[in-house]
């Protein structure tokens, strides 16, 4: 007899985690990694670890899905972030803009 939640959670692993992988790797090629990525990529690491161990003990799936999310945003937003600063478009919405986002500020303050 095995596990089901364990089990479910191993394959979990190779699903947005993939994302964090191919982000790790196309940033050390392109020389981009920073203190704002590592941050961004710890903050996902450890909120998977909060996911799987809900997962695997009681399971509550609202919390499980709220983990989620909140683990998802740090990924999402490194692949923002790099798509602002590599992509040739960036240069066709604006310039300004462009140049706001690569240094990781803000454009509206």
């Amino acid at each position: 007899m095995r596990s089901l939640p364990t089990v479910d959670n191993f394959s979990n692993l190779f699903e947005l985690p993939v994302l964090l992988y191919v982000a790790a790797v196309l940033l050390h090629v392109t020389d981009r990694v920073d203190g704002i990525y590592l941050a961004l990529a710890w903050a996902f690491i450890a909120l998977r670890y909060v996911h799987s161990a809900i997962h695997v003990t009681y399971n509550r799936v609202m919390h499980r899905f709220a983990i989620y999310v909140l683990g998802a945003l740090p990924l999402w937003a490194m692949w923002a972030r790099f798509a602002a600063q590599t992509l040739p478009w960036r240069s066709a919405v604006g310039g300004a803009a462009g140049v706001l986002l690569s240094r990781g500020q803000s454009l509206f303050g």
